[in-house]
């Protein structure tokens, strides 16, 4: 625990990533690191297991929000829904004709459109950017037909 008064030194992830270089490549151990760079040898542990095991030396602070029971089985729910249907047009059609923004517009009576996206990878801003892209491209091979029959006039 911190003591009152008690100054923290922070160190940049350069730092960081040449502790990891002289363990992972030049094998040496923590304690040699720790002595040769000057810093805590619980420091050079600490980065060490992060890397190993989440393959990153940087980690968020804080607490990472936890998900109530009800939106946990929001989600599932969610995917559940988005994976059947997404199976199910694989099926029937031998190839996918549905995009992932055809399938959310679907599940989205039922879902919100911000966890289907997260589900499908994608984020909502692109949802929205394509789902009115497709609108415009409907429009224009409506108007296309329209023009481009035999007469070339409408009739």
């Amino acid at each position: 625990m911190a003591k009152k008064g008690q100054k923290f030194r922070k160190y940049s992830s350069k730092m960081k990533q040449e502790v990891i270089r002289l363990h992972m490549d030049e094998k040496l151990p923590k304690k040699t690191i720790a002595s040769l760079l000057g810093i805590p040898e619980s420091r050079v542990r600490l980065w060490i297991k992060n890397y190993l095991t989440y393959g990153n030396i940087e980690l968020k602070r804080g607490r990472p929000k936890k998900e109530t029971t009800e939106e946990e089985m929001e989600r599932l729910r969610a995917e559940n829904a988005y994976l059947k249907l997404l199976v199910e047009k694989i099926l029937e059609e031998r190839e996918i004709k549905k995009t992932k923004v055809e399938i959310i517009k679907e599940l989205a009576k039922e879902f919100h459109i911000e966890l289907l996206c997260k589900i499908a990878g994608i984020s909502k801003s692109t949802y929205y950017r394509i789902l009115k892209s497709k609108d415009r491209d409907k429009e224009i091979k409506r108007w296309e037909f329209v023009f481009n029959d035999n007469s070339g006039l409408v009739q």
